[in-house]
C-alpha cells in the first residue's frame, strides 16, 4: 500500500510527538540525579507512557519507511495499550504523594485492580486471536479504531490523569512564590490541552488538517507541562518581573 499524504502527516506528527514527550519524560528523571527525590522518577515515567498511545503510530511509520511492510494488529495494539495501565498506576502513585492524599493504598489498589484486569484482558485477546475484543478495524496503515471497551477505559484514564493533575496544579497556585505559581499555570494548561488534543485525536476523523491541529495540542502540552517542572531564565524573565 502506498503512503497517502495524510498517512505520511500521521506518521510524522507522531513520530515528533512521541521524541517531544521522550525528551520531556527523561529530563525530568534526570531531575532525580539532581534533588534525589523520587517523585522526579514517577513524573517523569510517567509522562513517557502518557504518550503511550502514538507509540504504534511512530513505530509503524518508521518500520513502514525502512521495510515496506506494516505492524501485525496484534503488535500495534500491544504497542499502543500495554503501557497504558502502568502510566496511570505509577502517576496515581506520584499524585497520592503530591496532593498528600491519606488512604494511599485504597487509591492504589483501585487502580492496580483496574489496570490488572485490562492488562490481562488485552493479553487473553492478542494470544487468543480474539482482537475483536479490543479493536474492530484497521484505519489505514497507521491507526486502529478500537472496540467500545477499550474505549471506556481510556476514557476513564485520560480523565483520571486530568482531573488529578488539575488538583496537583492548583495546589501550586496558592503558593506565595511567584515561580511555583507560575509553574502551577503552566501545569493547569498542560493538562487541560492535552484532555482536548487526546479527546479530539481520538473523535476525529483523520484528515491532515485534524492530525495537524491535535498533533500540535498534544505537542504543546508536554512542553508546558516541561516548564512545569523546569524553568529556562527567558521564561522567567518574560513572565515575572
Amino acid at each position: 500500500m502506498a503512503l497517502t499524504p495524510t498517512n505520511v502527516i500521521n506518521g510524522t506528527l507522531s513520530v515528533v510527538l512521541v521524541i517531544i514527550s521522550l525528551f520531556v519524560g527523561l529530563r525530568i528523571l534526570t531531575k532525580y540525579i539532581e534533588s534525589k527525590e523520587r517523585i522526579f522518577i514517577l513524573v517523569g515515567v510517567t509522562w513517557i507512557f502518557v504518550v503511550s498511545p502514538w507509540f504504534p503510530s511512530s513505530i509503524a511509520f518508521l518500520y513502514y519507511l525502512i521495510t515496506q511492510a506494516e505492524l501485525t494488529d496484534a503488535l500495534y495494539v500491544f504497542l499502543g495499550l500495554f503501557f497504558i495501565p502502568i502510566g496511570v498506576f505509577i502517576w496515581i502513585v506520584a499524585v497520592s504523594y503530591l496532593l498528600n492524599i491519606k488512604k494511599k493504598d485504597l487509591f492504589w489498589g483501585l487502580y492496580l485492580i483496574l489496570g490488572a484486569a485490562f492488562e490481562i484482558f488485552l493479553v487473553f485477546s492478542i494470544f487468543s486471536d480474539n482482537l475483536s475484543l479490543v479493536m474492530t478495524e484497521r484505519a489505514g496503515i497507521f491507526d486502529v479504531s478500537y472496540s467500545l471497551i477499550v474505549i471506556i477505559y481510556l476514557l476513564i484514564n485520560i480523565l483520571t490523569v486530568f482531573i488529578t493533575g488539575i488538583l496537583f496544579a492548583r495546589e501550586s497556585l496558592y503558593s506565595k512564590n511567584n515561580e511555583v505559581r507560575l509553574k502551577g499555570k503552566f501545569l493547569l494548561l498542560a493538562f487541560t490541552i492535552y484532555l482536548i488534543g487526546a479527546l479530539l485525536d481520538g473523535t476525529l476523523q483523520l484528515t491532515a488538517g485534524s492530525l495537524i491541529i491535535t498533533r500540535i495540542l498534544l505537542m504543546t502540552s508536554a512542553l508546558l507541562f516541561y516548564l512545569g517542572f523546569f524553568f529556562p531564565k527567558f521564561v522567567k524573565n518574560l513572565f515575572i518581573s
